[in-house]
């Protein structure tokens, strides 16, 4: 995804870069790039995508997982995902518990 993101930074690509070549030479088994944090922007660019694709089926966290399984999984898995509150209830109960209007 990385190559498409337009930017204007050499000092990312730098880190990028980096955390691509780290990951590579770690064993299958480290998940999360081991001794190198990934770069924020990777992440960013993950939660966008998800979230696009999480709007465009109808907010359906099935159809969802079966279009991004493959990008997710080896950092979270649907059941992580499932148990995760959804940002919309958090803003209703919130509102709710400060005597907010919805």
């Amino acid at each position: 995804l990385y190559p498409f993101l337009r930017r204007n930074a050499p000092s990312l690509d730098e880190k990028v870069k980096e955390f691509s070549e780290a990951v590579g030479k770690e064993d299958d088994s480290v998940a999360y790039g081991g001794l190198v944090k990934a770069p924020k922007v990777l992440a960013d660019l993950v939660e966008s995508l998800a979230g696009a694709v999480y709007i465009d089926v109808n907010f359906d966290l099935q159809r969802l997982w079966v279009i991004i399984r493959d990008l997710l999984e080896p950092i979270r898995t649907l059941d992580d995902l499932q148990q995760q509150p959804q940002p919309v209830s958090m803003l209703f109960q919130f509102c709710h518990k400060h005597d907010k209007r919805t």
